[in-house]
C-alpha cells in the first residue's frame, strides 16, 4: 500500500498519512479481493476527508493512493501537486496526467500491471517530465 500526500500543512499531512494507515492495517489483500478492498479504502478515506475538509481547503491537498498486489497496481489520485511516472529502459509514461477532477476526493481508480523491468515513481511536489525528458530513464 502506498500513500503519498502533498500539503502545505505538516499537521494535515500527518493526519492524512495516519488516516490512510488506519484504513489499511490488518486488511488481508489477495488478487481475488484487491478491487473490493481498494474501493472500500477509497470510500472510507473520502468520508474521512469530507470531515477533515471542514477545517482545511480541498485545493491545499494532493493525494496518491496505490495498492500493489503481485505486479498489478490499483491507484487513485486527486490534486495538482503530484507526478506519477512508470520508467523502463525504453519508455517513460506519466500515469497521473489528467486524472484530477478538482473534486478534492477520489472519484475512481485506475489499474495496470507493472512489469519486471519497470519502476513506479511518485513525486511531490509536481515535476515537469517534459523538462527532464530522457533523464527519467536514468532514475
Amino acid at each position: 500500500f502506498v500513500c503519498v500526500c502533498h500539503t502545505k500543512n505538516n499537521t494535515l499531512t500527518d493526519t492524512i498519512h495516519r488516516m490512510c494507515t488506519d484504513h489499511i492495517v490488518d486488511t488481508a489483500v489477495s488478487l481475488n479481493n484487491a478491487v473490493q478492498v481498494f474501493t472500500e479504502i477509497l470510500e472510507e478515506i473520502n468520508h474521512s476527508l469530507d470531515r477533515l475538509y471542514l477545517e482545511h481547503k480541498k485545493s491545499d491537498v494532493s493525494l496518491f493512493l496505490g495498492l500493489l498486489v503481485d505486479n498489478h497496481l490499483h491507484f487513485s489520485t486527486f490534486g495538482k501537486e503530484l507526478t506519477g511516472i512508470i520508467v523502463s529502459e525504453k519508455n517513460t509514461e506519466d500515469i497521473l496526467n489528467e486524472m484530477d477532477t478538482g473534486e478534492g476526493h477520489f472519484v475512481y481508480d485506475s489499474h495496470g500491471d507493472i512489469r519486471d523491468n519497470e519502476t513506479l515513481y511518485i513525486f511531490s511536489p509536481k515535476i515537469d517530465t517534459h523538462v527532464i525528458g530522457n533523464e527519467c530513464s536514468t532514475l
